[in-house]
């Protein structure tokens, strides 16, 4: 199973759950979210997009040759800082596993 697989109805409830009270929706996702189909119903229904690509060459192409009003560089948030001390890994059930199988 791929994970876009089916997802079109449950975007479909999120989008009907949301809509009045947010007013504004954005969907986000990776490549296998872009969906042309979907994507150009939910544009006509006023609901925006963020969706990571991979640089193919020709994603590549495609953005260089779009004017540079078109587009922004994404501003990430900083990187926060642990207030509590750092947690331990627990002893893992794939290690006990493995030790298991050994004996």
């Amino acid at each position: 199973m791929v994970s876009h697989e089916g997802c079109v109805p449950w975007i479909e409830r999120a989008i009907e759950l949301v809509r009045l009270p947010a007013g504004e929706i954005t969907l986000r996702g990776d490549s296998d979210f872009t969906l042309t189909a979907e994507l150009d119903r939910w544009d006509s229904q006023g609901i925006k997009f963020l969706f990571g690509m991979d640089a193919h060459q020709k994603v590549v192409q495609l953005a260089e040759a779009l004017p540079e009003r078109a587009w922004k560089p994404l501003e990430r948030l900083a990187r926060y800082e642990i207030a509590t001390e750092p947690r331990r890994k627990p002893f893992g059930s794939r290690r006990r596993l493995c030790v298991l199988r050994v004996t």
